[in-house]
């Protein structure tokens, strides 16, 4: 994706996108860049997963084309729907385990 179609959110969107994930387990970051520090804030607020209380819940999340400034761990969460990663790219290690 080229450098002028990506997204910075100013703190606005993304104090909207922290109060989305918190009150429905849904992150739209399509085409937005995230650094470390941005994505550790979002998953903090996900809900929990009923079933195993240690796990984050995400119900749909889409970061088609995101770029992840650092590496992104995943490794704490549970996708119950949609998760979309379609040419994102990331500037360190991604974890799904």
């Amino acid at each position: 994706m080229p450098e002028a179609y990506v997204n910075e959110w100013d703190e606005a969107t993304f104090q909207s996108a922290l109060e989305r994930v918190a009150a429905e387990g849904l992150i739209d970051a399509r085409g937005v860049r995230l650094n470390s520090d941005q994505l550790s804030r979002l998953l903090n607020q996900a809900p929990r997963d009923p079933n195993h209380p240690e796990r984050l819940q995400l119900k749909k999340v889409d970061f088609e084309e995101a770029i992840f400034d650092g590496g992104a761990d995943f490794g704490g969460a549970t996708f119950s729907g949609e998760a979309s990663f379609g040419r994102a790219t990331f500037g360190g290690v991604a974890d799904f385990g």
